[in-house]
């Protein structure tokens, strides 16, 4: 089941038209990954290590200020010392952006990727295989 939150789009946010920003979306799937995480771990004060390493976007529909939106958040992959999310937000019943990101277990120290403790595993496990929509199609 994947993890939600909702969002109440801010004026800032807008363009004239009251479209929401590119830059926006981006920070909404942002929040929607570091909620997930932090659910995963009892709401731990602190997230654990993840860079993004890689994030693919796929805008659907428009987004509007004054309307709700939910963010959805699900692991499409655990590996090794990386974590796959796959993300969509939905307003009006319409699926406007989706997402798939690579957040990598970091160690600061060493500046390396680490191994994904295996507590963390079991935490972010209960968010894998999060059906989502259909994936975007591109031509070509």
């Amino acid at each position: 089941m994947p993890f939600e939150i909702s969002i109440r789009p801010r004026v800032s946010e807008t363009d004239m038209l009251g479209h929401i920003n590119n830059v926006a979306v981006m920070a909404w799937f942002e929040e929607g990954r570091s909620y997930m995480v932090r659910e995963a771990l009892g709401k731990a004060p602190r997230l654990p290590p993840f860079v993004l390493a890689r994030m693919e976007t796929d805008f659907r529909d428009q987004l509007f200020f004054g309307e709700e939106a939910c963010v959805r958040s699900g692991v499409e992959r655990l590996g090794n010392t990386s974590v796959i999310v796959r993300q969509w937000i939905e307003q009006r019943g319409r699926l406007c952006a989706e997402a798939r990101c690579v957040l990598v277990h970091f160690d600061h120290q060493t500046q390396r990727p680490a191994a994904l403790p295996d507590e963390l595993r079991a935490s972010l496990s209960r968010f894998h295989d999060a059906t989502g929509p259909e994936p975007a199609r591109h031509p070509g």
